[in-house]
């Protein structure tokens, strides 16, 4: 049993359903679905279907980059320093 905590989303899933889910992630395009979304107020415009036909995860393409990311478990994937500016936080100095 895998268990995946993303912001306030809890996953539990079995090896082939995490296999299979990653593999999802991974074909989503962000910039099609925020184009075909651009109507939508926000930023999360990206939705991910679940077995429920009326509940659906929305993310922004950051987060799916985030969560991409932490899907990349045992690949060649390379994670990369982020600046101040990839930081979507009121930053506040004092």
């Amino acid at each position: 049993m895998y268990h995946l905590t993303f912001n306030n989303i809890y996953f539990e899933f079995n090896r082939r359903q995490l296999l299979k889910f990653r593999k999802h992630i991974t074909e989503i395009e962000p910039d099609i679905w925020e184009k075909s979304h651009s109507s939508i107020k926000g930023s999360r415009k990206i939705p991910i279907q679940t077995l429920h036909e009326n509940l659906y995860l929305i993310f922004n393409k950051q987060e799916l980059k985030e969560l991409n990311s932490l899907l990349a478990i045992n690949t060649h994937f390379k994670q990369q320093l982020i600046s101040i500016e990839d930081i979507d936080y009121p930053l506040i100095l004092n």
